[in-house]
């Protein structure tokens, strides 16, 4: 089935500056999970790296927040 999964997603209408994340698990049987995260987030980390536009989740641990490198 993971070879017949898509590789490439529509974008949703109306996406101005937004995170368009799609996750498929073995255990969910590929379904797609969407989900859309406003990119105006202070917790995202926004890097630029070899001509592509990096997207990262703080990095958390129980005492605080880090910031990825």
């Amino acid at each position: 089935m993971r070879n017949a999964a898509p590789t490439t997603f529509t974008l949703p209408t109306g996406l101005t500056s937004a995170l368009h994340e799609v996750s498929m698990r073995e255990s969910d049987a590929y379904v797609p999970r969407m989900n859309v995260q406003d990119l105006a987030d202070p917790g995202l980390v926004l890097k630029e790296s070899d001509g592509f536009l990096r997207v990262h989740r703080p990095e958390t641990t129980i005492f605080r927040s880090t910031r990825l490198r």
